[in-house]
């Protein structure tokens, strides 16, 4: 039962910092003893596509799944949660398709349902399930090269989730606003503001370096690595080439 919720809320601490292997394998063992009709499987189903389009690069296992999750969209009394899960993951395997016009469609049905649900339902779970939303609806404009509503988009996600961290510092709370601020600072990087985007890359790598000091797993020392390409990228950029060095 606890598997099930980290699984569900993709728990920073128990969930998403373990390895793709072991993530897959988690969601593949919950997914044999839950009724197909619940919930609670249209959820983990809806998980175990991300892992394989964006953890573990088996695209194909994950786009297999897509006529499955559409027939779970269609089951009735699905919670408003799981239709949004649901949504997202139908979202993610256009997106990784290049068919960026649907996957929006996808994600903005997604977040629309997750509004709701957060109007009835204020708790910070269902605060931080709309900032992750707004995430995605701004990577998807800003696939499409709209920077504006990207930048709109991702300063909700920001907004939220520095709310959350100031309510509850704990390392998911931290990790979500270090993602957002990086989110934020790439998109000043598409517009050319440059002393922006900085200033927005090194909040995410000063909030990464304090995650990996705390917690040195893989996950963390990753971002960290991620955090110092993306400000040296910056100073490349600004042609200070002995800080890109650095």
């Amino acid at each position: 039962a606890q598997w099930l919720e980290w699984v569900k809320v993709e728990d920073y601490e128990h969930y998403e910092s373990l390895s793709p292997v072991l993530k897959v394998s988690i969601c593949e063992s919950l997914l044999a003893r839950l009724p197909p009709q619940e919930a609670d499987y249209a959820m983990v189903q809806s998980q175990l596509v991300q892992e394989f389009l964006f953890v573990t690069g088996e695209q194909l296992r994950g786009f297999a799944l897509e006529s499955i999750l559409e027939r779970t969209l269609q089951q009735p009394n699905l919670p408003p949660l799981a239709q949004a899960k649901v949504l997202t993951s139908l979202g993610d395997i256009q997106n990784a398709l290049n068919r960026l016009d649907k996957a929006l469609k996808y994600y903005q049905r997604s977040l629309d349902l997750l509004q709701a649900l957060l109007s009835e339902t204020p708790t910070p779970q269902t605060r931080r399930d709309v900032a992750v939303a707004w995430n995605r609806v701004g990577g998807l404009y800003e696939a499409q090269n709209d920077l504006v509503q990207a930048l709109a988009c991702q300063q909700r996600f920001l907004e939220i989730s520095q709310a959350l961290l100031t309510e509850s510092p704990t390392p998911q709370t931290r990790r979500d606003v270090a993602v957002a601020w990086n989110r934020v600072g790439d998109i000043y990087q598409a517009q050319n503001d440059l002393v922006q985007a900085l200033a927005c890359q090194q909040r995410f790598l000063e909030i990464s370096q304090a995650l990996l000091s705390e917690t040195p797993t893989p996950q963390t020392r990753r971002e960290v690595a991620v955090a110092w390409h993306r400000v040296g990228d910056i100073y490349q950029a600004q042609n200070d080439l002995v800080q890109a060095l650095a």
